[in-house]
Order: structure tokens, then C-alpha cells, then sequence
């Protein structure tokens, strides 16, 4: 406790820290509760930058940290930048009853400002809420048009959220970030194991973003997992994790390959990649013909825009049978209704958040309610709580928040306008499909850079793993928005569904099959056509 010249009170360290961190950030320091008066009619007001929440916080400084994370720029050019992620004729939410919120501007013609003039909003459901119209949603479509280079990229709503929406979007990020603990939980937290890889859906989507393999070969798996093939005795996934009491299925490895190499400029390309093994197997070694497939978490911004692309529109763009005889012969996943994954074997948000929870945390719900437990670890069923574990309020929530995460908007700048043009001439978007249309929902065109497709890309990627249908050498075309991100989110450019690309050159040789004559087409670019290209991949 120390004396303050502005009257007497108690200021904390946490209290005194978090006024620093404000200071550092341009922002004035209050004490939690103080009210900011409202600007003048329009909510633009020139002058110091402050924006501080009144918010109910019962520790001191909550409410000043808050706001310092709520100041960010959100408007941008009328309309945002050409060839956005996506157009929207929605003018965006309205702020929560109770919390009232204005614009200003630290210069007389810099760029607007959130400020939080006021909230009388109780409960962190309510102050979550706040938060995220706070991280840009009240501008709208503006908002997410707005390029985002920041860490945040992936981790902003769609506009148009707004009321219940936005608070089930608040309530399925708190679910998100949850780290779930054994036995059930009435607020849908539990259900973890007994097997399981992560504790939360943020411990491999960090920030949603993407994972990587690990930094050394024995290195632990943090933000992938192990795919198994038919016939193994641990499943479709070997969980790594368990609970007191039961022993782990097993820790994989990666052992490397003999390094491939592709010639590019005359120079010989390195591309090298690893295979898996297990160690300390619980119920023994899986059999020889089990393929053991890694698989990094793709980030997930966009996901639940690609699940309303029309299905119509899908299945004109598949030809299985190459009919047209152009050399691509895409073709649906799953049962035919195929577009998430990276096999395209799951049908949408909804099917994969379910088999997420259940075999990367062993959270039993509506669509997946039996154990995660292998024939024979008796242990695992032992402590198996049975039943549905995950609340479906929790469960609705948490698909909301997936469903409902916007893709950031491209960068534009004279090399990647060059680029893009550079991308279709040497026939990528034959398969990333640049744009398309959606129906029924406020974002009416997206430009996801994928059609959803299976298609045949080598031997040099063929695994035998088996999600639904597939041939060993299929994979779904990868969206491409958001690739240029990767680095600002997750510290890392690695690319393919195993990360084995260290970039987008690496992604690129590695492509073969169907995708071959676009390669070799990569390869025989003057290089400033190249470096076009990979600016356009970077500004994605």
C-alpha cells in the first residue's frame, strides 16, 4: 500500500502493474469502476486515447487490462480492401444492452479508435461478450475486411453477430479455452479421458491457428496427433495422454526419411520428411500393415463458411472420372456430403467438433457418446464415467464459436495482385478454387482458395490411412486463406497436413499426381514471376 496524492486507497501490485501496462500502451490509468463521460454526438472525439470498462471486476485493475486489450484499430477504407475474404450485407451487431461504447481519434485525421465509454453488464458471459464487439465486430463487414496481421488473425467472430448469437459465441470460446478435468461437470467442462492428446481444443489450436510437428524427433506432439489406419488395436487415434491410474496408449516418434531432393534453379531442393513409431505401447505394437499418419490441427478461421458453400455447387465442380479430360478428377469425401477434414470425411462444424472432443480429449457428447477406450485397456473402460459427458448447451456453444470464426482479409499490395495472376495462369486454381458464392447468410462470396475436393497428389504424399473412402494418395484441396498468418499466430510456416513444408516452395515440390503439371510449371517460372507468387501466398 502506498499514498496517492489523488486521496487515500489501496493500490496493489496487481493494481500498479496493470496501470503500467496501460501507460505502455498510450492509454490513461484509472481506478476500476471510474466511468468515462461520453464524446460528442457521433462518437468521434479527438484527443487522448482512453478506453476503460466498467465491468464488475472484484480485483483491482481488471477492468483498466481489459481495455487495453480492447484498443485496436477497427475501421478501415470504406468497404475494406479489394478482394476481401468476404462481402457482407449485414451492418454488423449492435452493442449489448447496458454497454455503451464511441470512437475517437488520437489525431485529427488518424484513424478511429474503440473507446468503452460505460458498461453496466454483470457476469463474465456478459464482459466476454463485450470483449469480443470490442476486438472489431461493431464495424461489421468492415471489420473482417480489415487485414489483420496480428497474433489475434484467426481469432475474430463474423459480422452480424449480434444478442444470443454473440453470447453463445462468448460462452463457446470460454469452452474452447476450458482445460477439462475427469468425471462430468454440469457446466460441460469435464468429461476428460481416460485417454486422451490435450486437455483443451486450445492446446492444439493455439490462438485457433495451426500446429506443428515437433522441434526434435523425439520431441513431444503438442499440437498434432496420430492417425491410425483400419485393423489397429488403439483405434482411429493413439492418445498419448491418460489420467491417474491408466496407462497412455503410447508415445509416438518420428524417425526421419531418406531426404528427397527436387531440383529448382539448378539447385538441388532438399525436402525432407519423417515417419512415425511407438513407443512404450500399452497394448502392444500396432501390426505392420497399420499405417500410423500424422496430422497437424489446421487452423480454424473460415470453417464455418466452407460448410455453406451450396452442396450443388460442390458437386458441379467434382469430376471424378475426368471427363473433361483436363487431368483433375476431384471428387466428394465421406459419403459423398465430404468438405471437413483432411480427408474431406467429415460433413461439417458440427461432426467435427464432436470427434475432436472425443478422441483428442475423450469427451463423450450427443454425437460420439461411448468411450474412448481401446478393446482390451480395461483400465480406460474401468474409469470411463459413461454417458453423455459434455453438456449440450456447452456442446451448441462450442460449435457456435467454431462455426462462427471470421477468415482474415487478404493483404493487397502491387506483388500480390502480380502473384495472383501468376497463381492461376500456371493452373493452381484448377483445384483452389478461388471464389465462391454462399446463400442464406449475410456473407454472400468468399475466397477460401479450395474446392473441397479429393484429389490425387503422388506418391510422395500417399499414406494408407483410411477417413472414410479415400485413396491413399487423396487429399482434400487446403484452403489457402489464412496461410500468410501462420508465422503472426503460431510462430511457424510449416504447411502440408503432417507439417513436414517448411514454406510455400517446400508445399509446392511436394506436389505431384494431379497437381504435378502446376508444379512443374512453379519450377519453370522466371523468378520475379515466382517471388509474385509467393508474395500472393503471404498475403493470404
Amino acid at each position: 500500500m502506498r499514498h496517492d496524492p489523488r486521496g487515500p486507497r489501496v493500490r496493489s501490485r496487481h493494481y500498479r502493474g496493470n496501470e503500467d501496462r496501460a501507460r505502455r500502451r498510450g492509454l490513461r490509468a484509472r481506478r476500476p469502476g471510474t466511468r468515462l463521460r461520453a464524446g460528442p454526438p457521433g462518437g468521434i472525439r479527438h484527443g487522448t486515447q482512453h478506453a476503460f470498462l466498467r465491468d464488475g471486476a472484484d480485483r483491482p485493475g481488471d477492468g483498466e487490462l481489459r481495455a487495453a486489450r480492447l484498443r485496436r484499430r477497427v475501421l478501415g477504407p470504406a468497404g475494406g480492401p479489394a478482394g476481401g475474404w468476404l462481402r457482407a450485407g449485414s451492418q454488423g451487431p449492435r452493442p449489448r444492452r447496458g454497454v455503451r461504447l464511441g470512437l475517437h481519434r488520437a489525431q485529427p485525421h488518424g484513424p478511429p479508435r474503440l473507446a468503452v465509454i460505460g458498461s453496466r453488464a454483470a457476469g463474465s458471459a456478459a464482459r466476454l461478450a463485450l470483449s469480443i464487439a470490442g476486438a472489431g465486430l461493431l464495424a461489421g463487414a468492415v471489420a473482417a475486411a480489415e487485414p489483420n496481421t496480428s497474433r489475434d488473425s484467426f481469432s475474430r467472430p463474423l459480422p452480424g453477430l449480434e444478442g444470443e448469437e454473440l453470447a453463445r459465441f462468448a460462452l463457446g470460446r470460454a469452452q474452447f479455452r476450458t482445460i477439462r478435468l475427469s468425471g462430468a461437470r454440469a457446466d460441460g467442462s469435464g468429461g476428460l479421458g481416460p485417454v486422451f492428446n490435450r486437455t483443451s481444443c486450445s492446446g492444439c489450436h493455439v490462438r485457433n491457428g495451426r500446429g506443428r510437428p515437433p522441434e526434435s524427433d523425439a520431441g513431444p506432439l503438442t499440437t498434432m496427433v496420430i492417425r491410425l489406419g483400419p485393423g489397429s488395436q488403439y483405434g482411429r487415434q493413439l492418445n498419448d495422454k491418460a489420467v491417474p491410474g491408466v496407462e497412455p496408449e503410447g508415445r509416438a516418434v518420428f524417425l526421419p526419411n531418406p531426404v528427397v531432393h527436387v531440383e529448382l534453379d539448378g539447385v538441388a531442393w532438399p525436402l525432407p520428411s519423417a515417419r512415425v513409431a511407438i513407443r512404450k505401447p500399452a497394448l502392444g505394437l500396432p501390426a505392420p500393415h497399420v499405417e500410423l499418419s500424422p496430422r497437424v490441427a489446421p487452423h480454424l478461421a473460415g470453417t464455418g463458411l466452407l460448410e455453406r458453400i451450396p452442396d450443388a455447387a460442390l458437386a458441379a465442380f467434382a469430376d471424378p472420372d475426368d471427363r473433361d479430360g483436363d487431368g483433375i478428377s476431384g471428387r466428394r469425401g465421406g459419403d459423398g456430403n465430404g468438405r471437413l477434414g483432411w480427408r474431406a470425411e467429415l460433413p461439417g462444424v458440427e461432426a467435427q467438433v464432436a470427434r475432436a472432443l472425443h478422441e483428442d480429449m475423450g469427451v463423450t457428447n450427443a454425437l460420439q457418446p461411448s468411450a474412448n477406450c481401446a478393446n482390451g485397456h480395461t483400465a480406460c473402460f474401468a474409469r470411463s464415467g459413461g454417458g453423455i459427458e459434455m453438456a449440450d448447451k456447452a456442446f451448441r456453444a462450442l460449435v457456435s464459436y467454431v462455426r462462427n470464426l471470421a477468415p482474415p482479409a487478404p493483404r493487397v499490395s502491387p506483388a500480390a495482385d502480380a502473384g495472383s495472376k501468376v497463381f492461376d495462369a500456371i493452373g493452381c486454381t484448377a483445384c483452389h478454387t478461388a471464389e465462391w458464392e454462399l446463400e442464406g447468410t449475410p456473407v454472400h462470396v468468399i475466397r477460401p482458395y479450395t474446392d473441397l475436393l479429393l484429389h490425387d497428389l503422388g506418391p510422395g504424399l500417399a499414406d494408407r490411412r483410411v477417413d472414410g473412402s479415400p485413396g491413399n494418395r487423396e487429399w482434400r484441396t487446403a484452403p489457402l486463406w489464412g496461410a500468410g498468418r501462420i508465422f503472426a499466430v503460431n510462430g511457424h510456416r510449416r504447411l502440408l497436413h503432417d507439417g513436414r513444408a517448411r514454406g510455400f516452395v517446400e508445399a509446392i515440390l511436394w506436389h505431384g499426381g494431379e497437381a504435378a503439371p502446376a508444379r512443374d510449371r512453379f519450377r519453370a517460372l522466371e523468378a520475379a514471376d515466382r517471388a509474385a507468387l509467393l508474395a500472393f501466398l503471404a498475403s493470404l
